[in-house]
């Protein structure tokens, strides 16, 4: 059985590339409840972003099947880009126009 820790070992390099790539760091004041609603990237920042998460998964392709977000032995470009886009929809920053 996979504990809590497991799966923040599994998602923390993900989380930390999303933390990169809108170049925060330590100095970011993280106190407040709502903190991200300042972060914003630029479109070429989500790309990057979206090209690395997509290797990551496909990298990663056994361990996102065992935890059941993707399905078949082989590895489909087509289910890591929906993992992706819900990601992006759900947890990324906001893009500046």
């Amino acid at each position: 059985m996979k504990t809590y820790k497991d799966y923040l070992k599994f998602w923390q390099p993900v989380l930390k590339k999303q933390l990169e790539i809108a170049n925060l760091n330590d100095n970011f004041d993280f106190d407040r409840d709502d903190w991200f609603l300042d972060v914003t990237v630029t479109q070429e920042q989500q790309d990057e972003f979206e090209k690395w998460f997509l290797n990551y998964i496909i990298d990663n392709w056994k361990e996102f099947r065992k935890q059941g977000l993707v399905y078949g032995y082989y590895k489909s470009k087509k289910q890591a880009q929906k993992i992706v886009n819900e990601w992006l929809l759900f947890y990324f920053w906001k893009v500046k126009n």
